[in-house]
């Protein structure tokens, strides 16, 4: 009996030991509290016990192995069990209860008891219910084993001396077998199929219902006819006659711009195929892909084929093609390349495994990156010497001299391929034979080996709904793409000294392709915790982010989703290598933002302290290393009695908004291209006084404007600029330069404005303003110039401006440089301005832009311009130099653009005096041509006579060839003539050589001469080799860099003495400064406080010697013992012929 009920209990999966257990339980549970009642709830127990057996027996099976012994065993054991219960024998009875009571009575909480005061009939229920429900696994054999003896120790407490004893039963001594766990759902039906091609590979992507996500998520393996295909995300890698496949979740159908969760493969097989697709806790998914008569492809679910006969082996080519050996180009691989008949094209597209030696090889893609000299590839290529396509299997070998390749096609019987290096060096390949001689191969070693992982890097900052995380993005629209994680996961292997246990050092190497240690990862998990240690962090809190598998073939890893929750969160990976060992990495910490957060906060000095995304700099500067959050709108601010205004703090010496490959950051908003036009911008950067501030990968949107203050300076790389950029008085602006080289990352769409003083050095300023958006709006349309000067401006080095082509409105190229009226554009020596007017090639009948437009304004200096006229396609051409003002630079090159013959157009001119009246070029050096007509349909770079590089070509260069603006001394005028065209005719006049000189009047009535900006003061001639004949120049030529502007006349002021300096203080009380006339005489004051100024001073571009009382000095001087000429304005000669005949050099001292 004890045999029977030892089996009973023990068996798994019996339904009767279900049933006995339970009631067990619910006796040990009532009974010992309800004792009075005994009768009638054993006779109910019993009257049940036979049905609820059945029903077990009918849906578990009785549990029976089928022998007699067992069943005569199992039958005793439910007479017993029953013929104990029902009679009550091992009960003894408590005092009796009155009914009342009996009603109120509760039970003890006992593990696996039913609720307190149900019947024995609803606990037996409920406890069956259960049992149906469970479907734990079963537990290990010890476990098991210490189960089965408490059950019997249970047996001996229902019979031991008839008396149940008072002990409180846990629930995990009845532990119920194992039931069978429920089938995951798998695709039924599958949605349409896309049929294309890469690179003339056949690609079918079949979309998946989102209800089936987890099964797609979960897709390990793809097969046809026993042929594995391999992984690949990167579409653009599939090579003819590979074998891929790709599962992704919430992909972008571009053709309707939504999310999908969809299929990938490469299907160059046949016209209907079946994929076997495996996924990890499913069953296998049969996948047939049929082509209809309309050539279109459906997508079916196919039934196993289970008759199918063992498929008969094909024989192997016997015969190959050329054998050439090469190496790797950035490794010291070899390559061999065996070229296969096209006869043979079935068995090569077969190919599905090559091995060495029992060690397979991996198939790879990439001809120029094998990591580990154990790879092969077979590849359909273009020879482009015989203009057809060639059949090409590469094998690596790094081995030895002589090595058998296995090459196994799906279908055909094995080849094996041996390749022998000869006598003088070179490869032959033969067919070799079977080895069946071969001894037995001793047993492996056990790999003790341990294995690492580390991740190292950073995880750019999400915002709550961001799309496209890791995804494609450019600030300037002219990036490929982009990704914000910028980790990199790096693995190594230790083995454990035999002797002392001792782990050896760790080589680090990075995981994929270019690991140096051999160490294959055959998968990559990534996990997205919430970091529990940040204030406010649980660990239910949800990122959105996926946990996922990732590629093993590079170093990175790559998260998906949409952020949910704002937060801090860590990432980690655990990787496995090809024996299955795993190993899980450190995590790196990630952050979501909500996207409320303000720039004053995140650009404070606490935060440039304090957060992990700033550095410190040896030089005790900041660095903000990425901007976080990567997208701020909201301003806040940190300027006195304004709003929405932030000042840079002047420590900040980089901005840069993202890591290193990430995508650009966002500050500001789309503000209407209107209200940009007119200046209503209603937020505000500041760089100011002691800043020398580096921004990088930043969108500056359109609601913004960036002011440049005095002393402060901005240096713009990578970035893009939709609103404006205003440089003030003594502020320094530089764009795409660095270590000495220039650059075309970065991109001015809104526009900048030169305030009186303020200074550009090194600078190529690159519009796109008509064919990049105005972010998400489409409302800009501009021909406004790129760059407009408002008072003295200081060109230092070398500055490149560059309009955009003509938009669809105005159908003008944009301009490049204005100059407005009485202001003053200074070359400092050797310094190089070049401009380019906008082009009109998109718009076929636009206008080609105009490089330099004067408004009654000057560029001068001992430098060089160049100025060069848009090129349109059919329509005018555009000029060089239009307006009113003067051209007084060292050298000036003006030439106008080429023009097509085809609408009667006219080509650009080197100066176009028609709409304003007068521009004067006085320079001594100087290259002034208009464009050409050409007798051509549409201009191009072969029949252009100027050549593509003449304008510029940004595609070719990230700065000018200034080796192709050429100017000489002019010994004679040209008279310039614009084109005869539909009987107009205008003439650029040129003032004649030999003629009378006028200089410059002072102003008689002894007052401040206004000049650029209104400011009070004068300006100087010229000097050159040759006399410059040229008309009496307006009232003030230009601005002198710095001047200050006054109302005050010299007339009524006098001189004041403080300390050491003098003053000139006019009845106002105010001091003058600038160029002031008092007394017939000359006096320069300085710009910045009045102080009068004495000695040699450089104003405006040119030299000017004031002596010891301030007064300015003209003809010959003696200074240092060398003798100067000063001319009548007070300026230096240098490198000419005086008046009076003598000759002077570049300092301007005489030439004896």
């Amino acid at each position: 009996m004890k045999r029977a009920k030892k089996r009973l209990l023990r068996r798994t999966g019996s339904a009767l030991t279900t049933a006995a257990v339970l009631l067990s339980l619910s006796a040990n549970a009532v009974f010992a509290e309800e004792a009075a009642h005994t009768g009638r709830q054993n006779s109910v127990i019993v009257s049940e016990l036979p049905r609820r057996t059945e029903e077990a027996e009918a849906q578990y099976g009785s549990g029976s192995d089928g022998s007699d012994e067992n069943a005569g065993e199992l039958e005793a054991g439910k007479e017993a069990f029953t013929a104990a219960v029902s009679n009550g024998d091992g009960i003894t009875k408590k005092t009796e209860r009155t009914e009342e009571n009996d009603a109120s009575a509760t039970l003890p909480e006992n593990a696996g008891e039913g609720t307190r005061g149900e019947s024995m009939e609803e606990n037996a229920a409920e406890k069956t219910e259960t049992a149906e429900e469970l479907s734990e696994p079963a537990k290990d054999e010890t476990a098991e084993k210490q189960s089965g003896e408490k059950r019997l120790d249970l047996t001996a407490l229902l019979s031991e001396q008839g008396q149940l004893l008072p002990k409180q039963l846990d629930a995990s001594l009845f532990a119920l077998p194992a039931l069978p766990a429920a089938e995951k759902q798998t695709p039924e039906v599958f949605g349409e199929v896309l049929a294309g091609s890469v690179s003339g590979v056949p690609v079918f992507r079949v979309t998946v219902d989102k209800k089936y996500r987890e099964w797609l998520k979960a897709i390990d393996a793809v097969s046809v006819n026993g042929v594995s295909y391999r992984k690949n995300a990167n579409i653009n890698n599939y090579w003819p006659g590979s074998h891929e496949w790709y599962a992704e979740a919430n992909g972008i159908n571009y053709d309707t711009q939504s999310h999908e969760d969809f299929l990938r493969f490469t299907n160059d097989l046949r016209g209907m195929t079946t994929f076997r697709i495996s996924a990890k806790g499913y069953e296998d998914v049969l996948l047939q892909l049929t082509k209809g008569a309309d050539g279109s492809y459906t997508a079916a679910l196919a039934e196993e084929d289970t008759s199918a006969k063992p498929e008969q082996k094909k024989p192997a080519p016997t015969e190959f093609g050329e054998l050439m050996e090469y190496s790797v180009p950035l490794g010291s691989v070899r390559i061999f390349r065996l070229m296969v008949n096209k006869t043979d094209k079935d068995w090569f597209q077969a190919i599905s495994a090559v091995s060495v030696n029992g060690e397979s090889y991996d198939q790879f893609t990439g001809i120029n990156s094998y990591p580990s000299g154990k790879q092969w590839n077979n590849g359909l290529s273009f020879n482009y010497s015989t203009y057809n396509y060639e059949y090409k299997l590469f094998l690596t070998n790094d081995m030895e001299d002589t090595t058998t390749f296995r090459i196994s096609a799906e279908g055909y019987e094995d080849v094996l391929l041996q390749l022998t290096k000869g006598a003088d060096g070179r490869y032959t390949a033969v067919l070799a034979e079977e080895d069946t001689s071969a001894e037995p191969e001793e047993p492996e070693e056990k790999d003790t080996r341990t294995l690492y992982v580390k991740l190292e890097g950073s995880f750019e900052s999400a915002i709550v709904n961001q799309t496209d995380y890791d995804g494609v993005s450019s600030a300037t629209g002219m990036a490929t793409s982009s990704k914000n994680s910028n980790a990199k996961v790096y693995v190594a292997r230790t083995e454990k000294d035999s002797e002392s246990g001792e782990e050896s050092e760790k080589q680090w190497s990075v995981m994929g392709l270019d690991n140096k240690n051999g160490i294959n990862i055959q998968k990559v998990e990534v996990f997205i915790r919430p970091d529990t240690s940040k204030p406010g962090m649980t660990g239910d809190m949800d990122s959105g982010m996926e946990d996922g598998v990732n590629t093993s073939l590079g170093d990175s890893i790559t998260l998906q989703g949409t952020p949910k929750t704002p937060g801090f969160y860590l990432v980690s990976v655990r990787v496995t290598d090809e024996v299955g060992r795993s190993a899980e990495s450190n995590a790196l910490p990630f952050r979501i933002y909500s996207g409320e957060e303000k720039l004053s906060e995140q650009l404070s000095e606490s935060a440039m302290r304090s957060e992990p995304n700033f550095e410190r700099a040896q030089d005790g500067k900041y660095m903000w290393k990425y901007m976080e959050p990567w997208s701020i709108r909201n301003f806040g601010s940190n300027v006195d009695e304004e709003s929405e205004s932030v000042r840079v703090p002047a420590e900040l010496k980089l901005w840069s908004g993202s890591g290193e490959g990430g995508p650009y950051a966002d500050i500001g908003y789309d503000l209407d291209w209107q209200s940009v036009e007119v200046g209503e911008i209603p937020q505000t950067l500041y760089i100011p006084r002691g800043a020398k501030l580096t921004m990088q990968n930043v969108r500056v949107r359109s609601s913004v404007r960036i002011i440049v203050e005095e002393g402060g300076r901005l240096d713009l790389r990578r970035s893009t600029v939709e609103g404006r950029i205003i440089v003030q008085s003594g502020g320094i602006f530089t764009m795409n330069y660095s270590g000495g080289k220039f650059s075309t990352g970065a991109i001015l769409n809104g526009q900048m404005e030169l305030e009186d003083g303020a200074i550009v050095e090194n600078a190529a300023i690159v519009s796109h303003t008509n064919y990049l958006a105005n972010g998400e709006r489409t409302d800009r349309d501009n021909a406004e110039p790129v760059v407009v000067a408002k008072g003295s401006v200081l060109v230092r080095g070398q500055v490149f401006i560059k309009g955009d082509e003509a938009g669809s409105k105005d159908g003008i190229g944009q301009t490049a440089l204005r100059v407005t009226e009485r202001s003053t554009v200074t070359l400092q020596d050797n310094a190089v301005l070049a401009v380019y007017g906008g082009a009109a090639k998109v718009t076929l009948n636009g206008k080609g832009g105009t490089a330099l437009e004067l408004q009654n304004g000057t560029v001068e200096g001992r430098g060089k311009l160049i100025a060069v006229g848009g090129k349109p396609f059919w329509g005018e051409g555009g000029d060089a130099v239009s307006g009113k003002g003067l051209l007084a630079t060292e050298e000036a090159f003006l030439q106008g653009s080429t023009a097509s013959d085809a609408m009667s157009k006219r080509p650009g001119l080197a100066v176009n005096n028609a709409a304003a009246g007068d521009v004067r070029l006085v320079s001594p050096r100087y290259h002034a041509k208009n464009g050409s007509i050409v007798n051509v349909t549409m201009i191009d770079d072969a029949n252009d006579p100027l050549g593509e590089d003449m304008y510029w070509d940004l595609s070719k260069g990230t700065a000018p060839v200034l080796s192709l603006y050429k100017t000489t001394e002019t010994q004679g005028i040209e008279e310039l003539k614009q084109p005869e065209n539909g009987g107009k005719t205008e003439k650029l006049k040129q003032l004649e050589n030999g003629g009378k000189t006028e200089e410059p009047k002072q102003p008689e009535n002894g007052g401040t001469q206004s000049g650029g900006g209104n400011s009070g003061r004068r300006s100087g001639g010229s000097g050159g080799t040759r006399r410059i004949l040229r008309s009496v120049q307006p009232e003030s030529r230009g601005a002198v860099l710095g001047a200050v502007r006054t109302e005050n006349t010299a007339s009524d002021a006098c001189w004041i003495r403080q300390g050491e300096d003098w003053y000139l203080r006019s009845g106002n009380g105010s001091n003058l400064s600038g160029w002031i006339t008092k007394n017939g005489s000359w006096y320069y004051l300085s710009p910045r406080d009045g102080r009068l100024l004495t000695g040699w001073q450089f104003v405006g571009g040119k030299w000017y010697l004031l002596a010891a009382d301030g007064k300015m000095q003209t003809g010959w001087q003696r200074q240092d013992g060398k003798w100067y000429f000063l001319s009548e304005s007070g300026a230096l000669l240098l490198g000419t012929v005086t008046p009076d005949g003598y000759k002077v050099d570049q300092s301007g001292a005489w030439v004896e």
